[in-house]
């Protein structure tokens, strides 16, 4: 990972439309099963998501599920590719994105009303 001064506008430009080439290959090479396991999984994640998407909820609060849902697969995918560049502190947050989608979703299918604890 190299170091940009901030205060040379070259420098800053450069950083913005750097290539990744070198940080994606070197962690696919040291990380290949992972990244195989990874897509294998996400790539499932995916169709069972269209699976619900296909379905055509007609209620409002199964809509909301399937999108928080949908989200969750995303960010988690999006985390990764942040990951794979080094970006480790915005993959942190993006994977915490995921998992506060994932228990949205999981809030929004509950059927019955949700009451706060009275104990």
């Amino acid at each position: 990972m190299e170091t940009v001064d901030p205060t040379k506008a070259s420098e800053v430009a450069r950083s913005l439309c750097k290539n990744y080439s070198v940080e994606v290959e070197s962690f696919s090479s040291e990380y290949s099963d992972t990244v195989e396991q990874f897509s294998e999984l996400i790539a499932e994640c995916y169709k069972r998501g269209d699976k619900f998407s296909a379905h055509g909820n007609k209620v409002e609060q199964e809509k909301l599920s399937v999108a928080f849902l949908d989200l969750a697969i995303n960010n988690l995918f999006s985390s990764m590719q942040l990951l794979i560049i080094e970006h480790i502190i915005p993959s942190g947050n993006m994977y915490r994105q995921a998992i506060e989608a994932a228990c949205l979703s999981i809030l929004l299918s509950h059927q019955g009303k949700l009451t706060p604890n009275s104990n």
